[in-house]
């Protein structure tokens, strides 16, 4: 069971525990460390973020609820970070008078102290001082560097991390090295430097390391103070030290009594043997039961945290039998996880919450389904389900079982259908006052007229406009009626198979001479061979309305330019209409598709609401991509018909 509950860890947060906690469950605390400050936190050769401060700071987040997402980086990263706000805290820093003025830091966790590293054959440097004149390596914006401000002539080697400091030590580009005592002996036990690297006088600067943070974030402190009180108490803190920091390597007071430890050894390697026969199997048997204290302490901590989550979880095997459920999936089911467990999932109130052909088509081809619906009837309404089901996988080809999950969404539902209903009131009310305004303009001109005809009706000019202006007026607003009628109630399309590629070099050569009376180049990328269901009329307005609204828009602009292109994609066949002008400003790009919406000074703002209704009752999007002074682009995507279709 250990093994399975390892897949579902990521990003699942723990139940809350601290009643008067200030941040939620829900709110994810962003943690900063270093990348490389073994053993305190580092990133291994897997690219697991591991350490004393990575385990000290998850064991809180269990203890108190939280949600944390711990973050590597450079030191000099994180220090930016927590400044800048891209961070809540950094999970181990040590303290200093300096550092007290800038951030805040936690009770102490740990007693941190620097130590100066040397080659092996080094027998000249033994104190700070010692440093006058030399390369040191020190880690960038490490508190080693304020210990070095007061030695005269010392060169600073600056690296991103200790493990870099230690290796410019070992090839022998600098002279020591200066930074934790711990990180080194850690790091130059891990990297096999111990016959060629010691540590050279007593511990320096000896204080408290803890977590540090910001005034906007001092309510956390409280909190992981509780939260490390917590795990002290209850022996969890023990258990982490001792994990990482339970095997040390010899400082040069110890490097220097090596051989006689080493001869004094010699005397007892006879009794030892003799020792160590008898305790063997003791010894043995102790590790065995540590280990399965620890497994089963790991396995209880991802009971805990699956058992937190809001969706009902489960996972079956490659034949459809239960082998775990959490407690919301009880919840949902109405029954404990030992009535569950064993039983055919398709045999359990399970199968009413899935469809069962998804679920098949996880165990037999290998294929997630991933936030699918079902309508599930209640006693007094219908419940909607959203469920996930993946397959569990061994390798790429293989599968042992599946994982399902579930939640009730119909609340999120029905909140959704509220604000569509709210939306489209919203665009009613904008819809009437637009019309009122279209249809006043050229009534307006027509009174005008009217009105000076008992004045000026005997003078020629005055009759010659008449003639001229109030036709066109009265023009204008059967236009604006016949746009709204067409946008308001739309004809059925009859819908055939039509040979795109043919209709789209039609309307585009029709229309190409009012873009060369203006200078506008044309560019055609036309696939051809592509059929698709449509209503012939209504995809040749779509491609009219776009690509003279392209030509509008390109009047001002130098070396205009219009691409119209047709290619298919999977199983979709795509025109982009492209034109180079001024693009559409982004807090616009949300309303052109409405009806009256325009920026231009001469239209009716209803060409790209005919547009979109079309595209829609062919079963098609349409889109828009756009930025200012850099051109815009028109998607429109509709389904792929097979030439043999039309046979």
């Amino acid at each position: 069971m250990a093994i399975m509950v390892n897949l579902f860890l990521i990003d699942i947060s723990a139940r809350p525990l601290y009643k008067d906690e200030v941040y939620s469950p829900e709110q994810i605390i962003i943690i900063g460390g270093d990348n490389y400050f073994p053993p305190f936190e580092f990133v291994d050769e897997n690219g697991l973020y591991r350490g004393f401060n990575v385990d000290l700071i998850k064991a809180i987040a269990l203890e108190m609820g939280l949600e944390v997402d711990v973050k590597p980086m450079p030191w000099y990263q994180v220090i930016m970070e927590l400044e800048t706000g891209g961070i809540h805290a950094i999970q181990g820093m040590k303290y200093s008078e300096e550092r007290q003025r800038h951030y805040l830091f936690s009770k102490a966790y740990l007693e941190s102290s620097q130590s100066i590293f040397v080659a092996a054959d080094n027998m000249y440097i033994v104190d700070l001082m010692d440093l006058k004149n030399k390369k040191v390596a020190v880690q960038r914006n490490d508190i080693s560097i304020d210990l070095l401000k007061e030695v005269a002539g010392v060169e600073l080697v600056k690296t991103e991390n200790q493990q870099d400091a230690l290796r410019k030590l070992y090839e022998g580009d600098v002279d020591a090295y200066l930074g934790n005592r711990l990180t080194g002996k850690y790091s130059v036990q891990r990297e096999g430097y111990q016959e060629d690297i010691k540590i050279v006088g007593e511990e320096i600067n000896p204080e408290k390391y803890a977590l540090a943070t910001v005034s906007q974030h001092a309510e956390f402190l409280d909190v992981f103070n509780e939260g490390l009180l917590r795990i002290k108490e209850k022996g969890t803190y023990d258990t982490i030290y001792t994990k990482w920091f339970g095997h040390p390597i010899s400082s040069s007071v110890e490097y220097s009594s090596k051989f006689l430890t080493i001869t004094g050894l010699i005397f007892f390697v006879s009794l030892l043997i003799t020792f160590i026969f008898y305790k063997w199997n003791d010894l043995l048997k102790k590790e065995v039961e540590r280990r399965t204290i620890e497994l089963k302490k790991e396995s209880n901590e991802k009971e805990q945290i699956l058992n937190s989550v809001f969706s009902g979880l489960l996972t079956v095997d490659i034949n459809g039998i239960i082998m775990y459920a959490n407690k919301k999936c009880e919840a949902y089911l109405k029954k404990s996880a030992h009535e569950l467990i064993g039983k055919n999932v398709l045999e359990t109130p399970i199968n009413r919450l899935i469809n069962e052909n998804d679920y098949y088509s996880v165990i037999n081809d290998h294929i997630p389904q991933i936030g699918k619906e079902i309508q599930v009837p209640g006693k007094k309404e219908i419940f909607i389900y959203e469920y996930n089901i993946n397959p569990l996988k061994i390798d790429e080809h293989t599968i042992y079982g599946a994982t399902i999950t579930f939640k009730n969404i119909t609340e999120i539902k029905q909140m959704q259908d509220q604000l569509k209903v709210k939306d489209k009131l919203e665009s009613l009310g904008r819809l009437t006052a637009n019309i009122a305004h279209e249809i006043r303009n050229p009534l307006t001109a027509i009174k005008a007229y009217v009105e000076l005809i008992p004045e000026k009706y005997h003078k020629e000019d005055f009759r010659r406009m008449i003639v001229e202006d109030v036709p066109k007026e009265v023009k204008r607003a059967n236009d604006i009626i016949s746009n709204l009628l067409t946008y308001a109630k739309p004809s059925q399309p009859q819908k055939d198979l039509c040979h795109i590629s043919e209709i789209l070099k039609e309307v585009v050569q029709f229309y190409s001479g009012e873009a060369e009376r203006k200078d506008i180049h044309v560019n055609l990328q036309i696939e051809d061979g592509i059929y698709a269901i449509v209503d012939e009329p209504q995809f040749r307005q779509i491609i009219i309305n776009l690509f003279l609204n392209a030509v509008q828009v390109l009047e001002n602009t130098e070396k205009p330019c219009i691409m119209v292109r047709l290619d298919k994609s999977n199983d979709k066949w795509i025109v982009r209409i492209t034109d180079n002008g001024p693009g559409i400003p982004f807090n616009d790009q949300s309303e052109i598709f409405d009806p009256f919406y325009t920026t231009k000074k001469q239209g009716s703002g209803l060409g790209l609401a005919v547009c979109y209704q079309f595209v829609k009752e062919n079963n098609g999007d349409i889109s828009v991509q756009s930025s200012n002074k850099e051109g815009t682009t028109f998607m429109i995507t509709f389904q792929l018909t097979k030439m043999e279709e039309k046979q």
